[in-house]
């Protein structure tokens, strides 16, 4: 599957004058069973599920290695790293979504992808404690309010690994050309 057309994008309440708020379209998808999204701004692509090869001693959520149109990615099991649960694999939905951290290009696994949204500002509050106080959770920022005022968590690449991951993922790539 090719990054989404433009096919039902959008879920804005926004009347299109320029006193609307602006909104952020967010990619929506399934992970371990759970509603995540990601800026649409960072998806490069997402792609049907396509098996990674596997290398030794690496840790357990790096699934592997694959080859998309002669471009090695790495692939990683972003429900694994978080620690949420595991994939529910269905041959006919599970997916592949292709971003980066700098100029690290990679992948992660998720059960499904639903469907493109927006978000005003909002929308969005930060994750707090009982005391109110701002907590720094490493790969999810912020949560969204949907519409059906379901919460949707927001991932932050950037915040989702560690620099080590980011040098293993880049140090596999090279391995592999």
């Amino acid at each position: 599957m090719d990054k989404p057309s433009g096919a039902g994008i959008g879920t804005g309440l926004g009347s299109g004058t320029a006193s609307a708020p602006k909104r952020e379209k967010y990619l929506i998808f399934n992970l371990a069973g759970k509603r995540y999204g990601l800026s649409l701004a960072r998806v490069k692509e997402v792609t049907s599920f396509i098996e990674p090869t596997r290398l030794p001693n690496v840790p357990a959520y790096f699934l592997g290695l694959i080859n998309l149109r002669g471009q090695v990615i790495t692939v990683v099991d972003m429900a694994m790293k978080f620690g949420v649960g595991s994939m529910n694999f269905l041959p006919q939905r599970t997916c592949i979504i292709i971003s980066s951290i700098g100029q690290k290009q990679f992948g992660f696994l998720v059960d499904e992808v639903y469907d493109v949204t927006s978000f005003a500002p909002a929308d969005f509050s930060a994750l707090k404690d009982k005391t109110g106080h701002t907590i720094k959770h490493r790969g999810v920022n912020v949560i969204a309010r949907d519409e059906d005022e379901s919460l949707t968590p927001l991932i932050d690449l950037e915040n989702a690994f560690e620099d080590s991951d980011v040098e293993l993922f880049s140090e596999s790539v090279q391995a592999a050309l």
